[in-house]
């Protein structure tokens, strides 16, 4: 009896940190599964096969078909087709039309101020954040997204404040705002939502529209040194060594990023 008692009370305190599903505002493809789009992808992926002996260009191929799987699994798209370039290897060109929501949320302001380079670091920042979001998603099931939600409400609730752990659909942790934002300084607008509460920035990472608004402007941030996408997007993951792998997060996303940007191929 007594094991029952102490097992209904831990059930009881825990249904007092449950989340509707009202709390957390992901975009439709990650409540119900990917959102269907006008792509047939087995065709697309028959198109081309990677070659037995290493070509020019295969490391790219492959991690242009990985990205592009990616992004059809993500519900950024509303279409996409493919199309082949003769060649000794026939370069794979996708032609990708974005969700303008997915664009206009992970867009940055532009200030009259801007000069061209920091109007297209803004726009490269937000390509790598619908890139790294996209990814983020795709690693992650409903279950790990239900389960990170409920501890981090739980913790919040418990201590008044979110665990330092990654976060919502961009997957950042909240000491990663909180150093950004003094970087910036008190002065700078642009971060005016990274010195909010740790209850306004959970709400803001469990939004996924929000979500990509806050990863655009990571990207942004590290941006500002002159660093390199691969470098940006290493040190947005935890500082990931570089290494010469064909299949890495930095490359795959710079790759996906590419796409987004309408280059058609990596």
């Amino acid at each position: 009896m007594l094991t029952v008692a102490l097992a209904g009370g831990v059930l009881a305190l825990f249904a007092m940190f449950l989340i509707t599903p009202q709390q957390l505002n992901y975009l439709a493809a990650q409540k119900d599964g990917p959102t269907p789009i006008p792509v047939i992808v087995t065709p697309m992926e028959s198109a081309g096969a990677v070659p037995p002996v290493k070509v020019t260009g295969q490391d790219e191929y492959i991690r242009q078909r990985i990205g592009i799987n990616i992004l059809l699994q993500s519900g950024y798209l509303t279409g996409a087709s493919v199309s082949k370039q003769p060649g000794e290897w026939p370069e794979q060109r996708y032609l990708l039309q974005m969700n303008q929501e997915v664009t206009a949320a992970a867009e940055l302001p532009s200030e009259d101020t801007d000069s061209k380079q920091v109007a297209q670091r803004k726009i490269n920042a937000a390509e790598l954040a619908i890139a790294a979001v996209a990814v983020e998603k795709f690693n992650r099931t409903g279950l790990h997204r239900w389960m990170e939600w409920h501890y981090a409400h739980a913790y919040l609730q418990l201590f008044g404040r979110l665990p330092d752990l990654s976060l919502g659909p961009a997957q950042i942790r909240i000491s990663t705002i909180r150093r950004i934002a003094a970087q910036a300084g008190i002065k700078n607008k642009m971060y005016a939502s990274f010195r909010g509460s740790d209850d306004s920035l959970g709400a803001a990472l469990a939004d996924e529209r929000q979500s990509l608004q806050i990863a655009a402007l990571v990207m942004f941030h590290l941006s500002r040194d002159g660093a390199d996408e691969q470098e940006v997007l290493r040190n947005y993951a935890g500082a990931r060594a570089h290494t010469a792998a064909t299949v890495d997060y930095a490359p795959i996303v710079q790759c996906m990023a590419t796409l987004v940007r309408g280059d058609g191929t990596c």
